[in-house]
């Protein structure tokens, strides 16, 4: 029963899970000047995490939603050139943070492994992706 109790609390975690991606920085990685996205995550028990995630990381989660959740909103647009203007680059992130609260209310992105890995959600809640699957069944209350 106790095994039961967890998992009850992972599942109202998931469940109120939010997320913004509130600011963005930039630093040089390899030599390079290249732009990092600051994401917040909080679950309900408070528990809250930031992840700095570069676009590309961003764009490759949209490939892989998109190949198994065609309804997956639209990830914003990338560019022939890297984005060095603040006004841009700030559209990017609001446009992010639009993807990225819409993608966590899904109920399908709750099972989904690649965008669990992304938010790194078994790294701050401490669940197994399988276990969110089965919360109990009957032979269970008896």
């Amino acid at each position: 029963m106790e095994d039961l109790i967890k998992k009850g609390e992972f599942v109202n975690n998931i469940q109120s899970l939010s997320v913004e991606v509130p600011s963005y920085k930039e630093a040089y990685k390899d030599g390079k000047s290249v732009v990092f996205f600051n994401m917040v995550i909080q679950s309900r028990g408070n528990k809250k995490w930031e992840l700095d995630k570069r676009y590309s990381e961003f764009d490759s989660l949209d490939k892989v939603l998109r190949a198994q959740y065609p309804s997956v909103p639209n990830l914003p647009g990338k560019t022939l050139f890297k984005l060095s203007e603040a006004k841009l680059i700030e559209d990017r992130r609001k446009a992010l943070n639009d993807y990225m609260k819409t993608l966590i209310t899904r109920r399908d992105m709750r099972t989904c492994e690649e965008f669990r890995r992304f938010i790194e959600l078994e790294d701050h809640i401490g669940s197994k992706v399988f276990e969110a699957r089965k919360i109990a069944t009957m032979t269970d209350f008896k």
